[in-house]
Protein backbone atom coordinates (compact mmCIF):
# COMPACT_ATOMS: atom_id res chain seq x y z
CA UNK A 1 0.00 0.00 0.00
CA UNK A 2 1.74 3.54 -0.65
CA UNK A 3 0.86 6.99 0.69
CA UNK A 4 0.08 9.75 -1.52
CA UNK A 5 0.13 13.30 0.38
CA UNK A 6 -1.38 16.52 -1.34
CA UNK A 7 2.67 17.81 -2.40
CA UNK A 8 3.85 18.55 -5.29
CA UNK A 9 5.86 16.14 -5.82
CA UNK A 10 3.25 13.52 -5.68
CA UNK A 11 1.80 14.70 -8.99
CA UNK A 12 4.46 13.18 -10.84
CA UNK A 13 4.21 9.67 -9.45
CA UNK A 14 2.72 6.52 -11.35
CA UNK A 15 0.28 4.59 -9.43
CA UNK A 16 0.72 0.48 -9.31
CA UNK A 17 -2.22 -1.51 -9.08
CA UNK A 18 -3.75 -2.13 -5.75
CA UNK A 19 -4.45 -0.15 -2.85
CA UNK A 20 -3.07 3.48 -2.40
CA UNK A 21 -3.78 5.60 0.30
CA UNK A 22 -5.08 9.22 -0.87
CA UNK A 23 -5.03 12.05 1.38
CA UNK A 24 -8.40 14.01 0.97
CA UNK A 25 -9.30 16.71 3.27
CA UNK A 26 -9.29 16.27 6.71
CA UNK A 27 -9.31 11.70 5.96
CA UNK A 28 -7.61 9.26 3.99
CA UNK A 29 -8.99 8.30 1.06
CA UNK A 30 -8.45 4.41 0.13
CA UNK A 31 -7.64 4.21 -3.68
CA UNK A 32 -8.19 0.58 -5.24
CA UNK A 33 -6.73 0.75 -8.40
CA UNK A 34 -6.57 -1.93 -10.97
CA UNK A 35 -4.32 -3.34 -12.95
CA UNK A 36 -6.17 -2.07 -16.10
CA UNK A 37 -6.08 1.28 -14.92
CA UNK A 38 -3.13 1.57 -14.00
CA UNK A 39 -2.12 0.50 -17.30
CA UNK A 40 -4.15 3.29 -18.83
CA UNK A 41 -2.54 5.56 -16.56
CA UNK A 42 0.51 4.86 -17.43
CA UNK A 43 -0.19 5.19 -21.28
CA UNK A 44 -1.51 8.21 -21.17
CA UNK A 45 -0.54 10.26 -24.05
CA UNK A 46 1.10 7.23 -25.74
CA UNK A 47 -1.02 6.47 -28.30
CA UNK A 48 -2.84 4.31 -25.48
CA UNK A 49 -6.08 4.11 -23.93
CA UNK A 50 -5.12 6.70 -21.62
CA UNK A 51 -4.75 9.48 -24.15
CA UNK A 52 -7.67 11.31 -23.51
CA UNK A 53 -5.69 13.29 -21.03
CA UNK A 54 -6.55 14.23 -17.17
CA UNK A 55 -9.37 12.91 -15.61
CA UNK A 56 -11.42 14.06 -12.58
CA UNK A 57 -13.01 11.50 -10.72
CA UNK A 58 -16.08 12.49 -9.76
CA UNK A 59 -17.55 11.12 -6.58
CA UNK A 60 -21.25 12.31 -6.11
CA UNK A 61 -23.54 12.37 -3.13
CA UNK A 62 -26.62 12.84 -4.89
CA UNK A 63 -30.15 13.52 -2.36
CA UNK A 64 -33.21 13.61 -3.16
CA UNK A 65 -36.51 11.52 -2.94
CA UNK A 66 -33.70 8.72 -2.29
CA UNK A 67 -29.85 9.20 -1.68
CA UNK A 68 -27.17 7.70 -4.63
CA UNK A 69 -23.75 7.54 -5.43
CA UNK A 70 -22.29 7.89 -8.09
CA UNK A 71 -18.77 8.46 -9.67
CA UNK A 72 -18.33 10.63 -12.90
CA UNK A 73 -15.45 11.02 -15.06
CA UNK A 74 -14.55 14.21 -15.74
CA UNK A 75 -12.14 15.91 -17.70
CA UNK A 76 -11.65 18.76 -14.59
CA UNK A 77 -13.44 19.44 -11.44
CA UNK A 78 -16.24 21.19 -10.46
CA UNK A 79 -16.06 24.92 -8.99
CA UNK A 80 -18.61 23.85 -6.16
CA UNK A 81 -16.74 20.59 -5.25
CA UNK A 82 -16.24 20.60 -1.51
CA UNK A 83 -12.77 18.39 -2.17
CA UNK A 84 -10.49 18.21 -4.37
CA UNK A 85 -7.10 16.32 -4.87
CA UNK A 86 -4.59 15.62 -7.67
CA UNK A 87 -3.38 12.41 -7.17
CA UNK A 88 -0.68 12.89 -10.21
CA UNK A 89 -0.19 14.12 -13.82
CA UNK A 90 -3.36 12.31 -14.88
CA UNK A 91 -5.90 11.80 -12.26
CA UNK A 92 -7.60 14.21 -9.25
CA UNK A 93 -10.28 13.19 -6.89
CA UNK A 94 -13.13 15.60 -5.98
CA UNK A 95 -15.93 15.20 -4.05
CA UNK A 96 -19.16 17.07 -4.62
CA UNK A 97 -22.38 16.46 -2.51
CA UNK A 98 -25.73 17.81 -3.90
CA UNK A 99 -29.45 18.05 -3.74
CA UNK A 100 -32.47 18.26 -6.24
CA UNK A 101 -34.30 21.19 -6.17
CA UNK A 102 -37.63 19.38 -6.09
CA UNK A 103 -38.40 16.14 -4.83
CA UNK A 104 -41.52 15.28 -7.33
CA UNK A 105 -40.86 12.60 -9.75
CA UNK A 106 -43.92 13.91 -11.64
CA UNK A 107 -42.13 17.08 -12.32
CA UNK A 108 -39.04 16.25 -13.09
CA UNK A 109 -38.19 15.32 -16.85
CA UNK A 110 -35.10 14.12 -17.85
CA UNK A 111 -32.25 15.19 -14.87
CA UNK A 112 -33.53 17.04 -12.31
CA UNK A 113 -32.34 21.02 -11.49
CA UNK A 114 -29.57 20.40 -8.45
CA UNK A 115 -27.79 22.72 -6.35
CA UNK A 116 -25.00 21.78 -3.91
CA UNK A 117 -25.62 20.79 -0.96
CA UNK A 118 -24.74 22.83 2.02
CA UNK A 119 -23.01 20.55 4.79
CA UNK A 120 -22.22 21.63 8.21
CA UNK A 121 -19.46 18.96 8.74
CA UNK A 122 -18.48 17.60 5.52
CA UNK A 123 -16.21 15.41 6.40
CA UNK A 124 -18.73 13.23 8.15
CA UNK A 125 -19.78 12.33 4.49
CA UNK A 126 -16.61 12.07 2.87
CA UNK A 127 -16.32 8.61 1.00
CA UNK A 128 -13.84 6.24 2.78
CA UNK A 129 -13.07 4.10 -0.23
CA UNK A 130 -13.01 4.64 -4.04
CA UNK A 131 -12.46 1.33 -6.70
CA UNK A 132 -11.21 2.64 -10.38
CA UNK A 133 -11.06 0.38 -13.64
CA UNK A 134 -10.58 0.44 -17.09
CA UNK A 135 -12.47 -1.73 -18.94
CA UNK A 136 -13.78 -1.61 -22.85
CA UNK A 137 -12.15 1.38 -23.31
CA UNK A 138 -14.12 3.20 -20.32
CA UNK A 139 -13.39 4.42 -17.05
CA UNK A 140 -15.53 2.89 -14.08
CA UNK A 141 -15.30 3.55 -10.29
CA UNK A 142 -17.80 3.34 -6.84
CA UNK A 143 -17.26 4.08 -3.83
CA UNK A 144 -18.39 3.60 -0.51
CA UNK A 145 -18.46 4.20 3.33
Amino acid sequence: MTSILETQSSTSLLLDSGLHNISFDKKILKLSLSSRAARAMADQGQDGPGQEGHIDVELELYFSCLIRKRVNIRQQPRADAIFKTAVNDFLSISFRPVMTKVCLVSDAVGEPDIEPLPIVKPERFTPNWLSLDYKNGQWQGEFGY
